[in-house]
């Protein structure tokens, strides 16, 4: 039921996350720190432990200094979006 999804990726972004059907579903670049997602996990944060690990990982991150890939991999377990 998608009506957006990523075409094509930048230079130094890579998927991290899926979608059942195969759309990328995250993004991540492969130095540094950003993360996008295709979904809404402030919805469901308060009572979703991966969701929520998504921000607090950006908390930890702002306060050390934000590096390194693999968030949306770490979270999931590789397999994309925490269904709920």
């Amino acid at each position: 039921h998608h009506h957006q999804g990523a075409d094509r990726l930048g230079r130094g972004v890579v998927s991290t996350g899926w979608s059942e059907d195969g759309l990328v579903e995250a993004i991540e670049l492969e130095r540094g720190w950003m993360l996008g997602v295709q979904w809404h996990p402030e919805d469901t944060a308060p009572n979703d432990e991966a969701q929520q690990g998504l921000f607090d990982e950006l908390i930890r991150g702002a306060r050390r200094g934000l590096t390194g890939r693999g968030l949306t991999t770490r979270l999931t377990g590789g397999a994309g979006r925490a269904h709920r």
